[in-house]
């Protein structure tokens, strides 16, 4: 069955309220949503599903200061999105996959912007924190951090096959990986600008972040990271990089490449 909570296929606003502890077997442990949904000041915690346990949309929906804790599920703890969908100004924390996609899975078409928001302490076997695939997601003025991946990549970020993502005067620290790129894990496109990744750790490489693809990052900063048993603390690259007024600095790995290790193509100007 779906939705444990609420099963919105109308419009729905939720002000100034709690969702929590609810059961779904498939879908939405505590809303799914296939029309139009706005939450405003208000809570979802403590639900269950098997895919999207706090909201599963294919919808409309617009969250603002709103807490998302809590949630878990196989896939997707916090949120699991393939409609387009708004996040500002919001929390969310302690969410857990015991597979992708500690706090959220955006897939499928799935459009998402993150505003002025927290996403921490959240856990998966791999994306941590947020896994975008097929799909489009910009992150501005937001803090990812403290999250886990267990076994596979993407501690804070996993940006998967043909995802175009885009973050902005963002912070991604202390999300670690057991595997592969600590901070962020990217195979496809990506452009990072005036943010911070800084004191992540990977177990086997790129502590702060491992591109297969396409990189742009400009006046950022790449600082601190650690590769605990492997390559490149702070860069690992098999893809393009192009990077500008930025800095890779503090960082350390147990084998070859502690700043960056290239068997790709980077192009790096006015840096240090």
């Amino acid at each position: 069955s779906n939705a444990g909570g609420i099963l919105n296929a109308g419009i729905l606003t939720i002000t100034n309220s709690t969702i929590s502890n609810n059961v779904a077997e498939l879908e939405g442990g505590g809303i799914r949503n296939t029309g139009t949904v706005t939450f405003t000041n208000s809570s979802i915690s403590g639900n269950k599903a098997n895919y999207g346990a706090g909201i599963f949309t294919v919808g409309t929906a617009q969250f603002t200061e709103v807490m998302i804790s809590n949630n878990d599920s196989k896939g997707a703890g916090g949120i699991y999105n393939t409609g387009t969908l708004t996040l500002s100004n919001s929390t969310m924390s302690g969410n857990k996959a015991s597979d992708f996609a500690g706090a959220i899975s955006n897939v499928d078409g799935g459009v998402l912007t993150i505003t002025g928001s927290q996403i921490q302490s959240t856990t998966a076997r791999g994306a941590g924190g947020v896994y975008n695939a097929v799909a489009t997601m910009t992150i501005s003025k937001s803090i990812i951090s403290g999250n886990a991946s267990s076994q596979y990549d993407g501690g804070g970020v996993y940006n998967g096959h043909t995802g175009k993502m885009t973050i902005t005067e963002s912070s991604l620290t202390k999300n670690t990986s057991a595997a592969s790129g600590g901070g962020i894990y990217n195979e496809s496109t990506l452009n990072i600008s005036d943010s911070e990744v800084k004191t992540n750790t990977a177990t086997i490489q790129g502590g702060g972040l491992h591109n297969l693809e396409s990189l742009t990052i400009t006046n950022s900063a790449i600082e601190g990271n650690i590769a605990t048993e492997g390559n490149a603390g702070g860069i690992l690259n098999s893809g393009t990089i192009t990077a500008t007024k930025c800095s890779v600095s503090g960082k350390q790995a147990a084998l070859e490449g502690g700043g960056i290790r290239n068997t790709g193509s980077v192009t790096i100007s006015n840096s240090t």
